[in-house]
């Protein structure tokens, strides 16, 4: 709260915490998954990071993929680090991987089993 008493100062702390946070980009399957198959993940890591997670932030709309893998681009250029969720099929996350290991990008694969997440590590080099 502000020292005046509104809320203006909440608002001002929030964005703060919210730019602070590092930004992540989420390497996931977008095409014939449902949103929810990932929302609890996104929740669970949006308390630590600033999460871009193409399901929700990128426009899957258009003729061709193109404006999408430059929209992904620009926000993995952006991204602190990289985190991928892998299925091995979604030919969406096989581009995205590359352009993140050619930006030389710190990534750290995630494996979703039972609802349990494990971590493992791989980084760019």
């Amino acid at each position: 709260m502000c020292l005046c008493g509104c809320e203006q100062g909440d608002r001002a702390t929030a964005v703060e915490e919210r730019d602070s946070k590092e930004k992540v980009f989420l390497i996931c399957p977008v095409r014939g998954h449902e949103k929810n198959e990932l929302q609890g993940l996104v929740d669970k890591l949006s308390k630590q990071f600033q999460v871009h997670w193409p399901h929700r932030d990128t426009d899957q709309s258009g003729a061709t993929g193109l404006r999408i893998c430059w929209d992904n681009y620009n926000a993995i250029k952006e991204a602190d680090k990289v985190i991928v969720v892998w299925n091995g099929e979604s030919l969406g996350s096989h581009f995205d991987l590359g352009m993140a290991f050619a930006l030389g990008k710190y990534i750290q694969p995630v494996m979703i089993e039972n609802q349990v997440m494990k971590f493992g590590k791989l980084e760019a080099t």
